[in-house]
């Protein structure tokens, strides 16, 4: 094939890819719908491989017009170019994308479908937002299903607490902050009795009852709980 047609060709799939990716922009930016909003992730998705095809063809022609003095940059630009696809591609976009479905689905199976990115953290040491959507996923589904059987599945303590403490206020359930404290137990640290502290302060302001404070064991944090509640300070 004349090189000047691959080229050609390499533009036409760039620019459907762009269009595509303007059509996804267009209707997740005017539209609150589900249905609507899971066209654009389609169009989105349909754009990635039209862009890359046509960079590869590009370069292609570029790589078979033997006066262009710069094949040899040309060349590796695009090796560069398909690893960062390819990387952006598996090890992002697509977690990415079954987490969103998975939420808007309230499909707990596609919440096990999500990889733990911690095998990754090598690899992507500073991307947290992609670390955690499995714990993300399982604490949404907390929340949408009103369930915080959910909350159990996540690994990350923290995160664990976090979706104790939102199921609580979302459900207005200060059972959820018994359940808490009983299951953390003898666990004395700092960051234990604090979040026990957050989720019965949070409860109490809601229910607009103080005397939630009192369930609280440990003398130091029922007092900062009844403080903060004077403050009305929330968790958030």
């Amino acid at each position: 094939m004349d090189r000047n047609k691959i080229k050609k060709i390499g533009k036409i799939l760039i620019l459907v890819g762009v269009v595509f990716y303007l059509i996804a922009f267009f209707i997740s930016n005017i539209s609150s719908n589900y249905s609507e909003i899971l066209s654009s992730e389609i169009f989105t998705f349909l754009a990635l491989p039209f862009i890359i095809i046509g960079v590869f063809f590009l370069s292609l022609g570029l790589l078979l017009n033997r006066k262009f003095k710069g094949r040899k940059i040309i060349f590796i630009l695009l090796i560069l170019f398909i690893l960062f696809i390819v990387d952006g591609f598996i090890f992002n976009y697509i977690p990415k994308y079954i987490a969103k479905i998975a939420i808007n689905k309230k499909s707990e199976f596609m919440c096990n479908l999500l990889p733990m990115w911690d095998v990754f953290d090598s690899m992507h040491p500073v991307n947290l937002d992609r670390a955690f959507l499995k714990d993300n996923c399982y604490k949404e589904m907390a929340l949408i299903k009103k369930d915080v059987k959910f909350c159990n599945k996540i690994e990350m303590v923290a995160r664990w607490w976090r979706c104790y403490i939102e199921t609580a206020i979302a459900l207005k359930d200060e059972l959820i902050c018994r359940e808490l404290k009983n299951i953390q137990g003898e666990n004395n640290s700092v960051f234990s009795k604090g979040a026990i502290k957050d989720c019965y302060v949070s409860l109490a302001i809601i229910n607009k009852d103080q005397s939630l404070c009192e369930e609280i064991e440990d003398e130091e944090y029922r007092n900062y709980c009844i403080k903060d509640f004077n403050e009305g300070r929330i968790y958030k």
